[in-house]
């Protein structure tokens, strides 16, 4: 018995032994191996991923962009112009303001006004001139309603003035909404003569009427101004007659132009008005570097110029000279010529201007889309699904893209050499990778 309990506890001493690790050891290569494969498939799933979308791109159809350059400056308005001066108290204005006066004419009539205080004499000075532009406006009407029977005709004139004074004003041309703003007016005049002829000779007898009442009433002797050359007349002197005079312009000097634009206005006493002898008006602009650099080829050339300090009108001027330091350019200044300035009423002599120096019209194309091939710039464009590459002429650029010539104009030279040039309604692929002439897509 005692020998059969000591085999059974051999036996048990021998179980707790440790067994060999061959079994484990197999195990963890066959982990290894798993994951090595795991490994292997991810890796190719991204490799086949990556291809996938290397192969998408990004495409935008071909647009056609316009850009204008400007320069903005500052300068001051030069003319041949006097202050017209009276010691009589009371301007009767027989010329609207801003017009052409000749030899010979009537312009204003003149009133002593004695005995009445300056308040006083400028209410009945704005009074008669008031009831003279309303009594002239009434016997234009009165006088084209002779021959006006035709009511469809002034109908028509009052609708084409309506409209376009209405675009004028909308469009910022406030010089031509000026003009068809008289011209509307006086249609309506018309209208009114004709259709209420009898209303309209009461309403003028009245105002005539109150007219030689209220001259009866500032002692009824005038002195009449009657021009002895012709200019054109503006009502209210701005006291730079002299400062800014065109004949300063011999001989000026950018330093004298600084000085001269440090002077202030001068107040005539009795000033009734100013004459302007030349329909030649100038702009004398001071410039740096820069502006220099733009405008040095420019002698010669005309304009389009923006008075941006007289309600954005736009008129054509001529670069008449660039008067600069012979050792410091950046001691210049631009002198600019217009005829079409003197039909502007009450123009300010300091104008901020912008000056149109150009435009580019063409092909946009973003910066990330254009590519050399070769000797060639061009773009890769996406017919079907093929990458093609397209190329084209760089005339311009803009914030983050070019512009590009479209050959409009010229069929033979956009078709010219073997690769063709970028046409109107293609899709510029404009991000994408691996790109090439020939490459299908996926």
């Amino acid at each position: 018995m005692y020998e059969k309990r000591e085999r059974n506890a051999v036996r048990l001493r021998m179980s707790n032994r440790k067994k060999p690790k061959v079994k484990t050891y197999r195990r963890a290569a066959v982990n290894a191996a798993i994951v090595a494969v795991v490994l292997l498939l991810f890796v190719y799933v991204g490799i086949q991923l990556s291809r996938n979308f290397s192969s998408q791109v990004s495409t935008q159809r071909t647009q056609k962009v316009t850009d204008v350059t400007y320069a903005y400056l500052d300068g001051y308005i030069f003319t041949d112009s006097e202050v017209l001066t009276s010691d009589s108290g009371i301007v009767h204005y027989l010329v609207s303001d801003g017009e052409k006066v000749g030899v010979g004419q009537a312009y204003a009539e003149l009133y002593p006004g004695s005995g009445l205080s300056e308040d006083e004499r400028r209410e009945t000075e704005k009074r008669l001139n008031a009831l003279s532009a309303q009594i002239a406006l009434l016997e234009g009407g009165m006088e084209h309603a002779k021959d006006a029977s035709d009511l469809g005709a002034i109908s028509d004139e009052i609708s084409e003035s309506y409209y376009s004074y209405i675009d004028s004003v909308l469009g910022g041309d406030f010089k031509s909404a000026h003009k068809t703003g008289d011209t509307l007016l006086g249609a309506l005049s018309d209208y009114s003569a004709v259709t209420l002829s009898e209303v309209t000779e009461n309403a003028l007898a009245a105002l005539t009427a109150e007219r030689e009442s209220l001259i009866a009433s500032i002692g009824g002797t005038s002195r009449t101004l009657i021009s002895d050359r012709s200019f054109t007349f503006f009502y209210n002197p701005d006291g730079y007659e002299k400062i800014f005079h065109s004949s300063r312009l011999e001989g000026l000097t950018r330093e004298t132009l600084d000085t001269l634009a440090k002077d202030k206005a001068e107040t005539a006493q009795g000033a009734i008005g100013t004459a302007v002898y030349s329909s030649k008006w100038y702009i004398a602009i001071p410039a740096d570097d820069a502006e220099y650099a733009e405008f040095k080829n420019g002698i010669g050339k005309t304009y389009s110029v923006e008075l941006l300090g007289g309600d954005g009108i736009s008129v054509d001027m001529l670069l008449e000279n660039i008067v600069s330091d012979e050792d410091d350019r950046t001691r210049s200044y631009l002198l600019f010529s217009s005829l079409e300035l003197s039909s502007i009423s009450g123009a300010e002599r300091t104008q901020s201007v912008r000056v149109k120096l150009g435009s580019c019209s063409g092909y946009r194309i973003p910066e990330g889309a254009l590519h050399r091939v070769g000797e060639e710039d061009g773009v890769y464009i996406l017919v079907g699904n093929m990458i093609e590459f397209r190329r084209v002429t760089l005339i311009g650029r803009g914030e983050g893209y070019y512009i590009a010539n479209t050959y409009e104009n010229d069929l033979a030279e956009g078709s010219k050499g073997d690769i063709p040039y970028l046409s109107a309604n293609e899709l510029i692929v404009i991000s994408g990778r691996d790109l090439y002439d020939g490459k299908l897509l996926n």
